[in-house]
């Protein structure tokens, strides 16, 4: 894939390449389109950040868990 200037990646792509989660060739066409748009740059920090913060919450969460089973919310229709 030829990635032009004007192009952009999707956040969801740019989401999944942060994760590892594509291609050897999607991430050689993510990384040459990120060395020269500094917009995708930006969108790929944002995604990083925002999975490190969920990544920090889910450790969080299941450190406080003490061995209880996990608890799903009640649905409206239950509780008629």
């Amino acid at each position: 894939m030829n990635v032009h200037f004007s192009s952009h990646f999707s956040p969801d792509l740019l989401e999944l390449y942060a994760l590892g989660m594509i291609s050897v060739q999607g991430c050689s066409d993510v990384e040459e389109h990120l060395l020269i748009c500094p917009q995708c740059r930006t969108q790929l920090e944002a995604a990083d950040t925002y999975i490190s913060v969920v990544r920090s919450a889910y450790v969080l969460i299941s450190s406080r868990s003490n061995g209880f089973p996990r608890t799903r919310p009640m649905l409206v229709a239950e509780s008629l």
